[in-house]
């Protein structure tokens, strides 16, 4: 699936046909994968480009292999969680975007979740939680909604640029942020910072 191009899976197997890692179908960059069923999804090794949920579903994954996004869209109604083991990581290269109640909750094994765009933001006009059990490497960072890193010990790290815009927080007393840039935030949300260690240089 080239970029600009839509697979829309409502029923049946997964799309790849073969065990991973091999595949008989490839989502490149600028795709999009549209999973409107729970059936047929698998995280094993699995690249899927821009993965969005909808039709009311509650999608529960799990993993001993690594899973690449470019982006993460819960519609509303749908939910997402994933849970990786072993050493995998989760990879996401853009931004997650929940539009309805439903939570996204994301884990990576030991290989940790990396959010690898230039630029990483958690959007969307819905109120369902955003929450990372795992530590996460994220360099430019956009918060317009709630950022709960759960665990003890979670932390991001690698931060240059922090964004905490209008309705952004970050929540979770056991984790850390450690940076090494800007902090930049608008007025409404500077109280959120209050609830969780912040690491960051002097001016």
């Amino acid at each position: 699936f080239q970029s600009g191009s839509s697979y829309a899976h409502s029923a049946g197997q997964n799309p790849f046909g073969l065990p991973t890692p091999d595949s008989k179908v490839v989502f490149e960059d600028g795709s999009r994968a549209n999973f409107n069923t729970t059936s047929g999804f698998v995280a094993n090794g699995r690249v899927y480009a821009n993965l969005t949920l909808g039709n009311n579903i509650a999608l529960v994954s799990g993993s001993g292999g690594d899973l690449t996004l470019d982006t993460l869209t819960v519609e509303a109604g749908s939910s997402f969680t994933h849970t990786g083991t072993g050493a995998s990581s989760l990879t996401i290269g853009g931004e997650i975007t929940t539009e309805g109640t439903g939570n996204v909750s994301l884990a990576a094994g030991t290989g940790r979740i990396h959010f690898t765009g230039t630029e990483t933001r958690l959007t969307g006009g819905g109120t369902g939680a955003i929450t990372l059990n795992s530590s996460a490497d994220v360099v430019h960072l956009y918060l317009e909604r709630t950022l709960t890193m759960a665990g003890v010990g979670t932390a991001l790290t690698g931060i240059e640029d922090f964004h905490m815009l209008d309705n952004g927080a970050v929540s979770g007393g056991a984790c850390s942020y450690t940076a090494n840039g800007s902090l930049i935030y608008s007025v409404n949300s500077l109280s959120s910072l209050v609830s969780s260690p912040l690491e960051w240089p002097a001016a």
